[in-house]
Formats: structure tokens, sequence, C-alpha cells
């Protein structure tokens, strides 16, 4: 289907104001000659599971390719500074999914976060990273060469506009829309305060659930959290897919 950048114009113009159409449709243009693509909510292409969502936002940039197979995913995340068990069951877990046939989510992060991208490419399987900047930007800039890899082999998501540079306040986004956009989250392994958290209360808030790796418990609020509906704390990978290929998660 043709994109109708003329139209997408118009609709980043309405959000931002103050320049005219043919300097924005310039701008999109420009984006997509350096292989970044836009899709708003207007737009058939803009991901379904994602339209019905009440914070969905208004508009995603991206590298690499949306696929309908996505909405069948799960969000496996973790410390930035994890330890070798947390790397190591970050690996197994990935991988159970991955050869389930899940699309594996995570935000390319240091850490756990990168661990799983690279062990879902690594099984050649479908990886999606949702990121907290423009995608002119790498953060961690460590992790550029793996951005790049998945855009060739899955897709790297921003919800803001490519020039946007890392800001505090943008990874809370990130993980929202993360976690809107899976059907599960699983943590690894986390910190007292991390992005791990408010991923796992956002999923749990909107009634998706939740899995726990069991040394995550060693945080209060994980321990906390364990109690809550909703919640499983792992004795082994393959519990995740497990549970969601049981009825009630499946329909």
């Amino acid at each position: 289907m043709t994109v109708d950048v003329r139209a997408q114009a118009a609709f980043l113009l309405a959000l931002r104001g103050g320049e005219s159409l043919d300097a924005v449709e310039r701008e999109v243009l420009a984006w997509r000659r350096e292989g970044i693509g836009l899709v708003t909510v207007e737009d058939p292409e803009y991901p379904s599971w994602l339209r019905t969502q009440p914070d969905a936002p208004p508009f995603l940039t991206y590298r690499g390719v949306l696929e309908a197979r996505d909405a069948r995913s799960v969000a496996v995340v973790g410390s930035r500074r994890p330890s070798k068990r947390g790397i190591a069951r970050a690996w197994d877990i990935a991988a159970v999914l991955a050869e389930a046939g899940w699309t594996v989510v995570s935000g390319l992060a240091s850490g756990t976060d990168a661990a799983v991208h690279r062990r879902v490419l690594a099984a050649g399987a479908r990886t999606v990273a949702f990121v907290g900047t423009g995608l002119r930007h790498c953060y961690p800039l460590e992790n550029s060469p793996l951005e790049a890899e998945i855009a060739r082999r899955g897709a790297v998501v921003s919800q803001f506009l490519p020039d946007t540079p890392p800001a505090r306040h943008q990874f809370p986004k990130r993980c929202a829309l993360m976690s809107e956009s899976c059907a599960a989250v699983v943590v690894v392994d986390a910190e007292e305060y991390c992005e791990a958290r408010v991923l796992a209360q956002l999923a749990l808030s909107s009634g998706r659930p939740v899995f726990f790796a069991h040394d995550v418990l060693a945080c209060r609020w994980a321990e906390e959290m364990a109690a809550q509906p909703g919640v499983t704390v792992l004795s082994r990978p393959h519990q995740v897919p497990d549970a969601l290929a049981a009825p009630a998660l499946a329909a």
C-alpha cells in the first residue's frame, strides 16, 4: 500500500504547528531516505493491536519492518547491570519464546535488554526494540551495531521524532508503549529502582500477565507485586509460553 506522505505531513503539522506543510513533507521524505519509516494513527498500517489502547501514541517512527505477527509478542527485560546468572536466564527465556514463535521485544538498554535481543537474533527469530529516543540517536551509543542489526532483521520502534535526543522523562513513555504492545512481560533480573519495575507495574495495571524470575523477589517491590493476581514466579523458562498458550490467555 502506498504511503500518503502529504497526509502524514499534514498530520504532523497539526500536532506540532509552526511550520509549512511543504517543509514537514520534505522532512518526512528525508527520514524515509535514511530508512526511517513513519506511521500515524490515521494510516491503515498503524499496528491494530496498539490502535485500541487508550494511550496509543499518535505516531510511530521505525527502522525495519512492522509486522502483523508482532501482535503476538512478549517483553523480556531486566537490569542494566545483570549478573552472569541473570544473563544466562535471559538467554534461556528469550530462546524458549523464540522457539515457540513469539516476537521477543525489549528496550535496547545495556545489560539484560541487549542480551535478550542478541539471543533472539542468534536463534534466527524476530525481535523488536522499543527505544526512548528519536531514531537519529542511539542510547546507549555502544548498542549502535546491535540496533542496526535489529533494524535489518526485525524492527526498532520509537514514539518520538527522529531528532529527539535522550532524556530521562522519555524512558517511562517507552515502557508504557512496550507494555501496550505486548501480551506479557517477563522480568529476569532487576534492581530496587529500574525501568523493569515500571514496565511490570504498567503491564499488571492493564491486566497483562507478569512473570518474575525467582531472584527478582530480592527487590521489595517485586516481592510485594508477586502477591497480586496475574504475577507468576518462574521455576523454569517454559512456564512462560506454556502459560500464554493456556485458553484463558490465548483467547
